[in-house]
């Protein structure tokens, strides 16, 4: 009896617990100053403890917070170090996105729920880290070209992870990515690289690329209901 009495008082301890943390991140964020290691040691101690306590009440969605508490730590190292780069941001955040959007896909899929926001997820993460490339791949020259190689890399990554797993919104991605970086080489050459002409393309091949994986997630459920 006296121990069933103790374990009534554990859901509340823990939601305090997170309560706390929660409130701990929010005020020392403002006071501390965002780009500080005091901060960032905050969030990351607030990101193990999210992943503790999603292992422990085994909760995805508490995962993603801890995950997202680690990786907005990250961003203020960064920030804090006067990092410039865009790919020390992007690749992170792009793989952030690119895992819930796969974990939620599998959770639908078990569910036998549709799965337009695991693809909008997912979708998105890898938007983000094509684009960043593609982004800087259109500097032209020398500053612009380990970019475009790593592009291509990225683009056959893409496609091959969408074809091993059968699934046709990175697929498609993928190659629309490998195909718009090659375009995009082929203006900024021949158009001399204009701030609006750069615009303009990072603009429309990001739109292609949402564009895409909600048209092939769009067919792929008319398909199953014609079935």
């Amino acid at each position: 009896p006296q121990r069933a009495r103790l374990t009534l008082w554990v859901a509340p301890l823990t939601n305090v617990a997170i309560g706390s943390v929660v409130v701990c991140v929010l005020f020392t964020t403002p006071l501390v100053g965002f780009a500080s290691v005091p901060v960032a040691l905050t969030w990351t101690i607030a990101g193990a403890f999210g992943l503790t306590m999603a292992y422990r009440r085994r909760s995805l969605r508490l995962g993603y917070a801890g995950l997202g508490a680690l990786e907005a730590a990250w961003v203020v190292l960064l920030l804090g170090n006067n990092i410039v780069e865009l790919q020390w941001y992007a690749l992170p955040t792009g793989l952030y996105l690119i895992l819930i959007g796969t974990l939620e896909r599998r959770i639908a899929r078990q569910a036998g729920q549709t799965r337009k926001w695991a693809v909008l997820i997912e979708s998105f993460g890898l938007a983000v880290l094509l684009l960043t490339t593609f982004i800087q791949s259109l500097r032209g020259g020398a500053a612009g070209l380990p970019y475009f190689i790593l592009m291509i890399v990225e683009g056959i990554a893409v496609i091959a992870w969408g074809g091993l797993r059968r699934i046709k919104a990175p697929f498609f991605i993928g190659l629309a990515a490998s195909v718009l970086n090659v375009l995009g080489q082929v203006v900024v050459l021949f158009a001399g690289g204009a701030t609006l002409t750069r615009w303009l393309i990072i603009g429309g091949a990001g739109l292609l690329i949402i564009a895409a994986a909600v048209i092939v997630e769009r067919q792929r459920v008319l398909i199953l209901a014609k079935a």
